[in-house]
Formats: C-alpha cells, structure tokens, sequence
C-alpha cells in the first residue's frame, strides 16, 4: 500500500462496508480487552510477546478481514499447538486482526507463513494505528530463506519500524494478497508481536507427516513430507510396533526419502521419522510398516522346452527367471559347436549334422540355476537332379555325370563316370 489509507477506505475499495469489513466473527461479546502493552505469551509462542493468535484468536483480539475467507480452527497444516489460519484471498483480501485497545511499546510482528499450493505469493503486511493503515511492506523479505514457500511453513519477523510504526504502537495488523489474484488456501499461525525484533530463539520442528513404505527388490524405500525449520531428518526401526526403535541414520539426513537394504526376507519392520534442527529433535512421526517378501529359489524356463529342426536351420528360444529380479541368462549348447550355435538373444542354428542337442540357459543372477530344451536335428535331403538327364554312350565309352544335391543346408555337387 503506497500511502496511508483508512479502513474505511480499504474497506471501500474491495466493495464491503466498515461495518461488514469491522465486525467481529471470532470474539464473543463482552470478551475482556487486554490491558495495553501488557505481554501476554501463549504456550506456543516466545516469552516477552503479545499474543495475537495461537490456536484461536486471543482474549482482546477480533477479524476485521475483508476479501477473504479466513478459518481460524484448521488442524493441518500448524506450526505449531493443534490449529492454524486458513486464508483463501480473493483480489486484494487482507487477513486484518483488531484489538479492542492500543497495544503499545512492542518492537516487531512476528508469525509463520505457508504459501499452500502457491510458490513465494506476494503478501504485504502493515499495521493500523486508530482507523488508519500505515504503508504495507512485503512479507517475504522478512522470513526465513527470503521467501514463503508452497506446503511447509516459514517464519517471519517484521520490525515495526518497517511498518511505519516506529513508536511501537498500533491496533491492528493486516496480511494482505498483493498480486491481485485468487489464490488457493494459504496458512498462518503463531501470530505474536515482540518486544524484540530479533529472530525468536529456535525450536525443535514438528514431527514429520506422510511417511510411507514401500518394498521392492528386497529393499525398504521411505517417503514423508518436509518439515518447516527441519535441516535433517533421522530415521529409526524397529521389529515390534512398540520398539525400541533403533536409529538408522548415522547423521541426519537432508531429503525426505531413505532406503534400507539391511533387510532380512521374511521379516516385518517398523520405521518412524524425527525431523532435526539446531534446537533438537522432533516427536517421531506415525510409525509405519513394511514385510519383506520370504526368498524364493532362483528358477530357469526355456521356450519352447523341445523343437524338432532340419539340418541348419534356425530356432528362437526364450528364458523366463524367476525368483529374482535379475532376469538375463546365458545361452549356449551343450554339445559346443558340433551342436550348433546361439547367439546371446536366444536364436539357434542347428548344425549340418544330424542329432539330438541341447539348448541351455543359465542364470546370471544364479550361475547354478539353468534350464535346457532338446534339439532334434535331422539331415534331410530336398532334391537331387542329374545332368545330364540322358546321354548316349557308345560301347566302351564313358560319360561325365553331375549330380547336385539340395538339403537343408544348401546344395552340394557330385561328378561320377
């Protein structure tokens, strides 16, 4: 907001009255104001702060919001306690709390951020002194990492002085959409205004959400949700639901995936997740399963199991492995090359002898896991022709013949007197 403007006027602006744009939803008449400036720190928040919001509305404060729809009872996604704000802006909203009395002497607002399904929105803040807004300024730059990121929460300390209100003074603070647009869900909680705009000391993060487990090729692959102010994660398993869970991790780890390989086939194990920060470790997660499947032997198929071939001719075969997830093989014939040949797709060419040979597919995976198929090879004669087809020889006399005879294997030319 350039310039400083009433409520009002605000109020105008988006199409509601002052007195829509004013009234209380959250406060039950007759709820007691909060003497000026006296500190009054809620369980989540930091000692030495006004509390504005933690869990609900506190004792002195009322939504005056305009363009937007606010829940102030959601249960996920909190930064803290057991509920937060949900905030769906149309154009413009602002997320405006009142209090009934002048709150003075404070330093900076303080309060966590998460932008829902939207990446670092534009959200300014500001504050009101009597039925004046004072000139907004964006939010992003005054939380953690610089911006407000989509699914996971951030925290935010915006020295009043920045807003205009040096003298520590104000009756109100406004969060309001900056982009101009309708925006999805955004979430805040932990609303507090410090006698310090200094960052709050850390806390311990929340406990990861969303674990999941999944077993594929005898290894255990976890998942599970960021954590706001998480630098690591550590990841614990057990045999029994009921523990005592070991760590797995020998540090903590900065994804929010895992894998474990140090499984036993035919075994049950039970994992839980803790998110790690400087100022400790979380509660752990849910706790979630995974049963590795029992081993099964390793076992070689061949098709067909038998083929029956004329001399040099061809035979594609096929191998199925099971037992593992390894399914290459090795191919050969057993009677080496007088049995033919095959190449490493599984294609035979029979040689120009006649037998009985063996096609063999080995494991690659289980050298000792092989399967074979029978080759009947026969040597089979097409045609043969003679030339010439006739000739006259007078007694004594000789005569050239040729004989070419055509087999499976080509043709093949004989003389004879």
């Amino acid at each position: 907001m350039g310039a400083t403007r009433t409520v009002a006027a605000v109020c105008a602006a988006m199409s509601f009255n002052l007195g829509a744009c004013g009234q209380s939803r959250n406060e039950p008449a007759g709820t007691p104001a909060a003497a000026p400036g006296e500190p009054r720190a809620a369980a989540n928040l930091s000692v030495g702060s006004i509390g504005i919001y933690d869990d609900s509305l506190l004792a002195g404060w009322a939504d005056w919001s305009w363009g937007c729809t606010a829940n102030f009872a959601v249960a996920s996604p909190t930064y803290s306690g057991t509920d937060s704000i949900s905030v769906v802006f149309q154009p413009w909203g602002g997320l405006y709390l009142h209090s009934a009395s002048t709150v003075t002497g404070m330093a900076a607002l303080q309060l966590a951020v998460n932008g829902g399904a939207t990446s670092n929105p534009t959200l300014h803040v500001a504050v009101a002194q009597g039925t004046t807004l004072l000139p907004s300024v964006s939010l992003a730059p005054y939380c953690a990492g610089g911006k407000i990121p989509a699914h996971a929460f951030t925290t935010c300390t915006v020295p009043l002085s920045a807003l205009g209100a040096s003298n520590g003074s104000l009756d109100g603070i406004v969060v309001q959409e900056f982009d101009g647009l309708s925006r999805p869900a955004m979430y805040v909680d932990a609303i507090a205004l410090a006698l310090s705009s200094a960052q709050p000391p850390p806390t311990p993060p929340a406990a990861p959400t969303g674990l999941t487990a999944a077993v594929q090729s005898g290894v255990v692959s976890l998942g599970w949700a960021s954590v706001a102010g998480a630098s690591g994660y550590d990841v614990y398993r057990a045999t029994a639901s009921t523990g005592a869970f070991a760590k797995l991790t020998a540090s903590p780890q900065p994804g929010t995936s895992y894998q474990d390989a140090a499984v036993v086939a035919g075994s049950t194990y039970y994992y839980q997740v803790r998110a790690v920060n400087a100022a400790g470790s979380s509660p752990a997660s849910q706790t979630v399963s995974a049963s590795i499947p029992a081993s099964q032997p390793v076992a070689v198929t061949i098709a067909p199991a038998s083929a029956a071939l004329d001399a040099c001719g061809t035979q594609a075969f096929t191998a199925t492995v099971t037992g593992t997830s390894n399914g290459a093989v090795a191919w050969s014939v057993s009677e080496g090359a007088a049995g033919g040949t095959i190449d490493a797709s599984g294609n035979y060419t029979a040689p120009a002898a006649g037998g009985t040979y063996h096609v063999v597919a080995q494991s690659e995976a289980s050298p000792s896991s092989t399967a074979q198929a029978a080759v009947v090879v026969t040597e089979r004669v097409l045609k043969v022709a003679v030339s010439p087809a006739s000739a006259t020889v007078p007694p004594s006399g000789q005569v050239q013949l040729t004989a070419t005879v055509t087999t499976s294997c080509g043709a093949f030319a004989a003389t004879a007197q």
